[in-house]
């Protein structure tokens, strides 16, 4: 009688039907490493093979047969808790590759499209020496990745709007191609390739399948130490090498310690059932084919049990972030700040704030003078001495105050330089129009001459 676990439930189970039918004392418990070294064995002596398996042409044709099965199993995912109970560590949206290109994307695009401008423009020796326009264009790149922004008409909003919706678009395959790996629906498709060993108790020699470029499946196929291979499996998932492992769940039940669980069901489920070779005895198969099926189910499940009690209870959270992915998350943040803080003192084209400052200030002054020197009875007088005036002039007369005088020509004064101002925003706007649109720098001349007029 052999056993492929050499401890364990399994093997309480087989010393528990045997002592209890008093056959213990005539047939003795082996055990074997493998498959193939247990079908050796139960060809050379008169023996029967317990385990994990499931009946097969190949298996009929070469000699062996089965008896009926005594409980089920199956294959079953081991993997480490955190990663069980976190959907955001499945998902793996924290990689520091994905963080870098999607901050340098935009990037290269401003830089791009800065490129195009200046190539376009007709003065390019001015552009590239121009900063605030490369900085501009990365912005409305940065804003478009990360926001939802309009870009401006130009070829090279254009050009940044098409390259980042294609990004964009890359991303989001990205992403849920990434969330459906991590599902155990996507994930049956690959378990049932393991469909030919999964009837086998021993599952041995490492292989490797990866599952949409970023996780891993650490299973076993026949043939090989699997003790050893399996020692290193379970280094290899506390340190986060891989996804999961897949093996007989009552063998992995055996295996677990702390910060490992089991998934919630096992795949591929099988039956556990003898086998023996055409030599041997059909009754005393049967015989003991009986005594593990006599076995009340309540005592096989205490056996299952207290193997699955200790990494239950022992079982803790570890942290959900690396620290890879702590450095990708603040590295993105710190860029986003730095950058935001960059564009924030870039002279914008469009609005010149210190001219407008100037200008608010200068007429709230103005109001304020007014009001603290004035009365009804001036300003009434004032509006009738405009009313009357001709075109040489206002006659003031000697009824108005000479501080009030004062400050109407000071306040005359004002205007002019506000209206002065004004024109020069017109013409920097007027400039800056030529610059980003040649098509129409005929109808700007004309306006141009038209306010020089």
């Amino acid at each position: 009688m052999m056993s492929c676990s050499k401890t364990g439930a399994e093997y309480e189970i087989i010393s528990l039907a045997l002592s209890s039918n008093l056959i213990s004392e005539t047939y003795e418990i082996k055990c074997t490493s493998s498959f193939e070294e247990m079908k050796n064995l139960i060809k050379t002596e008169p023996a029967i093979g317990f385990g994990g398996v499931r009946v097969s042409k190949l298996l009929l044709d070469e000699g062996f047969k089965f008896t009926y099965p005594t409980y089920y199993s199956g294959l079953n995912i081991l993997i480490k808790d955190v990663n069980l109970s976190n959907p955001l560590k499945l998902l793996n949206a924290f990689t520091f590759s994905l963080w870098v290109l999607y901050m340098l994307a935009p990037l290269f695009m401003g830089l791009v499209a800065w490129v195009c401008a200046f190539l376009s423009s007709n003065d390019p020796k001015h552009d590239i020496l121009n900063l605030s326009s490369f900085l501009s264009y990365t912005w409305e790149a940065y804003s478009a990745a990360m926001f939802s922004s309009s870009l401006s008409p130009s070829k090279p909003g254009r050009f940044i709007e098409m390259i980042l919706s294609f990004l964009m678009m890359l991303f989001f395959f990205v992403m849920v191609g990434s969330l459906a790996s991590s599902t155990y629906q996507s994930l049956m498709s690959y378990i049932t390739r393991f469909g030919e060993v999964a009837g086998q108790m021993v599952l041995v020699e490492p292989t490797y399948e990866d599952i949409c470029g970023q996780y891993y499946i650490y299973y076993y196929a026949l043939d090989g130490d699997f003790y050893n291979n399996f020692d290193s499996a379970i280094s290899l998932l506390k340190q986060d090498k891989y996804w999961g492992i897949i093996a007989d769940q009552t063998f992995l039940l055996e295996k677990i310690d702390s910060g490992l669980k089991l998934n919630t069901y096992p795949f591929l489920t099988f039956s556990y059932s003898g086998i023996y070779y055409n030599t041997f005895s059909d009754d005393l198969a049967i015989k003991i084919s009986r005594a593990l099926a006599g076995l009340d189910k309540s005592k096989i499940q205490d056996i299952f049990e207290k193997y699955s009690l200790n990494y239950e209870v022992s079982s803790k959270k570890k942290e959900i972030i690396s620290l890879n992915d702590s450095f990708a998350i603040i590295s993105a943040i710190a860029c986003s700040l730095i950058l935001a803080l960059i564009l924030s003192i870039i002279p914008q084209n469009d609005f010149y704030i210190d001219i407008w400052d100037k200008i608010c200030s200068r007429r709230l002054q103005y109001f304020t003078e007014l009001d603290l020197t004035t009365n009804k009875t001036e300003v009434q007088l004032s509006n009738k001495a405009y009313e009357e005036s001709d075109q040489l002039g206002p006659s003031w007369g000697n009824d108005l105050s000479e501080d009030y005088i004062r400050l109407i020509k000071t306040s005359t004064l004002s205007l002019i330089e506000y209206e002065s101002i004004c024109l020069e925003c017109v013409d920097r706007l007027i400039q800056h129009i030529k610059d980003s649109n040649l098509e129409k720098k005929q109808l700007l001349n004309q306006i141009e001459n038209y306010i020089n007029k």
